[in-house]
């Protein structure tokens, strides 16, 4: 409903600044940098950028993530890196925590952070594994889709 004078949907579409989000995201910052793009997409990571997302998230996992919360090899096994799932897991709980830290955030990051490494923990991921020694994860095939389903 538009009264007398009150803009149209349309008028303030129009009116936003074409680098507003420019600036919602130049407060999305923590210190004098932005925080960055803090999320990997393993699947489809480039060779070049595959070094350092990896560094990136040893660096979290071994030595902050294990040691601060004292996780035994059952929780976190040393070969990690090796299984998918978990490696899925625990790059998602990295981009997680680095964003609950954020100065933008209102407060709810760091708990939020917590309540989603607490889900985490139950999921397939982080079944007890490879205490003793590595164990490769069973695999499956999928056959091919068809052309129209």
């Amino acid at each position: 409903m538009n009264f007398d004078g009150d803009p149209t949907i349309e008028e303030l579409a129009n009116s936003l600044n074409d680098d507003w989000a420019d600036e919602a995201l130049a407060d999305r910052s923590s210190g004098d940098e932005m925080i960055g793009p803090v999320i990997v997409n393993w699947r489809d990571i480039s060779d070049e950028d595959r070094p350092e997302a990896c560094r990136a998230l040893a660096d979290w996992v071994q030595d902050w993530l294990v040691p601060r919360y004292a996780l035994s090899v059952k929780v976190i096994p040393d070969c990690w890196y090796a299984h998918p799932a978990m490696l899925e897991e625990l790059s998602a709980l990295h981009a997680a925590w680095i964003v609950a830290f954020d100065e933008a955030d209102g407060g709810y990051g760091p708990i939020g952070w917590h309540e989603r490494w607490a889900l985490a923990r139950t999921r397939d991921a982080f079944r007890e594994k490879c205490a003793e020694k590595h164990r490769d994860d069973r695999t499956r095939e999928m056959p091919a889709a068809p052309d129209t389903f």
